[in-house]
């Protein structure tokens, strides 16, 4: 189903995936800087 689409415009939408994106890789860099410190 595209009820996603339907629900945000392309832009939004876009706005909001790269926005999880970078939340996404900043909590995965603080996970593997705190694997480094720990090694």
């Amino acid at each position: 189903t595209n009820e996603f689409d339907l629900r945000y415009p392309p832009m939004e939408s876009t706005l909001y995936v790269r926005q999880n994106i970078d939340a996404v890789m900043n909590y995965g860099k603080q996970k593997f800087n705190v694997a480094l410190v720990l090694l």
